[in-house]
């Protein structure tokens, strides 16, 4: 088996990595281990290595995650379809870590080893977001305009060492008084539409995100389906009351916030955009779903 680790160059150290995983290789395979050194190095990477490799391991936290799995897309796209594509198996050890949430990873050497080696791979569904200059990015967890940049722009400016849960709390107070609504424009499916003030509006391919917050309880990432969640004109107040809610991945009943589910999303505003906690530009784009389009374990 060949195995490509790709290390976030913030979070662990290359010597450490491969001083940790040596004794887990089994006789005859073979491991490579690169370490990112500047924003979108992941995709790069990624996309190098696919054809090259039977895995790919990224070690980091979602935005990680999300760089290796658009270079991985890019890849499986302008290669033969004969080719077999690698798995890929994430790592989890960055602030957020909410995509590692929908499946209980933990940030452990023997844990992820065996997930390299495990029998059964799953096959997960991939977002896919077209802006209209006809450059495509590929999402893994979830995507939102509204407050979620805000909060990703707070995040940003935070000391790089301090814990997702301390960082993102203190994001999204920061940017609840720092964010003004917008009207933000989109319609789904055939004839459901949004045109109002709006504190967020969230596509979920999975449950989890601002490290930890459930905002899409009924989400699977191998279901065909992404979840909608908007959430209108909601003041920090209700924020705060709805917390324990959204901690524990729960339905909000609240006349501000409404669910749905769609694989045909079109944003018709110029709103700021995010996706897996990183900043991806604005909007009008289209966005849609590619079932079972990543490989996984």
């Amino acid at each position: 088996m060949r195995i490509a680790f790709i290390i976030h160059g913030r979070k662990k150290k290359k010597s450490a990595v491969e001083k940790s995983i040596e004794p887990y290789l089994r006789s005859g395979d073979t491991a490579t281990y690169f370490e990112t050194t500047h924003s979108s190095h992941g995709t790069t990477l990624a996309r190098q290595c696919f054809p090259e490799v039977d895995v790919i391991v990224p070690i980091g936290g979602d935005g990680l995650f999300h760089e290796c799995l658009n270079g991985w897309m890019q890849a499986r796209i302008e290669l033969s379809n004969d080719l077999i594509p690698p798995v890929m198996v994430p790592w989890p050890c960055g602030s957020g870590n909410d995509f590692a949430r929908n499946y209980l990873w933990k940030d452990d050497v023997a844990h992820v080893m065996a997930r390299v080696y495990a029998n059964q791979t799953q096959q997960v569904d991939v977002g896919s977001i077209a802006f209209a200059d006809h450059q495509t990015i590929y999402f893994l967890n979830e995507m939102s305009i509204g407050l979620g940049p805000e909060v990703v722009k707070h995040v940003n400016e935070l000391p790089p060492h301090w814990s997702g849960g301390i960082k993102f709390g203190l994001g999204i107070i920061k940017a609840f008084f720092t964010f003004k609504k917008k009207v933000i424009e989109v319609s789904w499916n055939e004839n459901a539409n949004h045109r109002d003030k709006t504190m967020a509006f969230v596509v979920a391919n999975g449950k989890y995100f601002g490290s930890g917050l459930g905002i899409a309880p009924t989400a699977l990432v191998d279901d065909g389906k992404l979840n909608l969640t908007i959430i209108g004109d909601v003041s920090l107040f209700d924020y705060l009351k709805q917390l324990g809610k959204l901690k524990s991945c729960k339905v909000i009943h609240h006349p501000e916030v409404k669910y749905d589910v769609s694989n045909d999303i079109v944003i018709h505003s110029t709103n700021a955009m995010e996706s897996d906690g990183e900043w991806i530009g604005y909007g009008p784009a289209k966005i849609s779903l590619i079932k079972q389009a990543l490989w996984m374990r």
